[in-house]
């Protein structure tokens, strides 16, 4: 099932792709979301191209926008993280949080912990990590 404008409820399923907005308590998509996806619980199998906020944000997929919440989880980002704790396998702009931890980084981490593991020289820095 393919949703387009707005979904809103304590509990949202989305079967097919999200365009457009979607509030709920928790939130699942099983392929991708254009637009918004805000809650507690926010869970995207495929990509976000846009925003997802909420407590706990996992996208399976790449994210070509922003997520915040208090624990952020994401393949690929393309744009910000904003977070407690964000965790992404690669990170193309910004990482936000006390906790920031990815493989390969072209861009920025801002927080108490910054890792990104595939660089060649200080993979851990505290408050600041930046690599191009």
């Amino acid at each position: 099932m393919r949703m387009t404008g707005l979904g809103l409820g304590l509990i949202n399923r989305a079967t097919g792709t999200v365009r457009g907005y979607e509030y709920g308590f928790i939130n699942y998509v099983e392929e991708d979301v254009y637009g918004a996806q805000e809650g507690l619980l926010n869970w995207t199998r495929g990509n976000i191209d846009g925003t997802q906020g909420g407590l706990v944000n996992i996208i399976d997929g790449d994210l070509k926008g922003i997520q915040c919440g208090f624990f952020n989880k994401v393949t690929a980002v393309e744009g910000t993280q904003l977070g407690a704790c964000n965790f992404a396998e690669s990170v193309t702009g910004f990482q936000f949080g006390l906790l920031n931890w990815t493989g390969k980084l072209d861009g920025l981490q801002i927080g108490l912990l910054n890792v990104a593991t595939e660089k060649e020289n200080l993979k851990g820095m505290v408050f600041i990590n930046a690599a191009w």
